[in-house]
């Protein structure tokens, strides 16, 4: 895989219960985050936003579910990113004194692009589907064509979906607008959570086990692009 192609956008959500009951949420986390790795901050009632548009970062938090999300990734920076991340969101646990993590997930979105020439719609349907072409209206000059995909893995869900990047799912993953149309880049969806009865007792072994999954959807979603790359002979 050349990661000199590939871009990514990763978001972190966790709910919880929380002790914390004051509605002015600046406190520590927009006071040490907010002056450079975020650059702006607005609080709302329940929630508080910081945001950085230059380098695409957004962070709410709240009484009961926090987001994170950094669009602007390249493979040369991405595990440094991670690691401000699970700063940040020890940070957000420690000063809304959260006394239970009741969902986790991560999710990262790979936009890998092909030689223009390629057409991904015939290599996807002829390595994976086979799908004659009597099976699509003839009156169509657009197809779509997206798989999905979900298995276990110990405690952890992980589900995926892959196919050419369109113009619609411009919405659905960027928080920033982009002026790149991405023509002719495959997309990675790739989502990683647990199930509210497999999260550990204990705030310190929930911390642990937010670190995990994040770690996870990184690594097993990586994975994942290598192999679909490999399988359909697009490197």
């Amino acid at each position: 895989m050349d990661t000199e192609k590939l871009k990514l956008i990763k978001y972190f959500n966790f709910s919880y219960d929380a002790a914390f009951l004051y509605y002015n949420l600046k406190g520590i986390v927009a006071e040490k985050w907010g002056h450079g790795y975020f650059n702006k901050f607005r609080d709302n009632i329940g929630a508080f936003l910081l945001e950085n548009k230059e380098e695409q970062r957004t962070c709410m938090y709240g009484l009961k579910a926090s987001e994170i999300s950094l669009q602007n990734l390249t493979t040369d920076v991405v595990d440094d990113e991670i690691s401000t991340i699970k700063e940040i969101i020890q940070d957000i646990i420690k000063s809304l004194s959260i006394t239970k993590i009741t969902h986790i997930s991560s999710r990262s979105h790979y936009l890998y692009k092909v030689e223009s020439e390629t057409n991904l719609f015939e290599i996807i349907n002829e390595k994976f589907c086979n799908l004659d072409s009597n099976f699509f209206p003839e009156t169509s000059n657009y197809y779509d064509l997206g798989l999905a995909f979900e298995y276990n893995i110990n405690k952890f869900t992980h589900s995926f979906m892959f196919g050419p990047f369109s113009e619609k799912d411009k919405a659905s993953i960027f928080r920033f607008p982009v002026e790149d149309n991405f023509k002719n880049y495959l997309l990675l969806n790739y989502s990683t959570y647990i199930e509210k009865e497999k999260i550990d007792d204990g705030i310190t072994a929930q911390s642990v086990l937010l670190n995990k999954i994040i770690d996870s959807n990184h690594e097993s979603g990586l994975k994942q692009l290598e192999k679909i790359i490999d399988i359909l002979e697009i490197d």
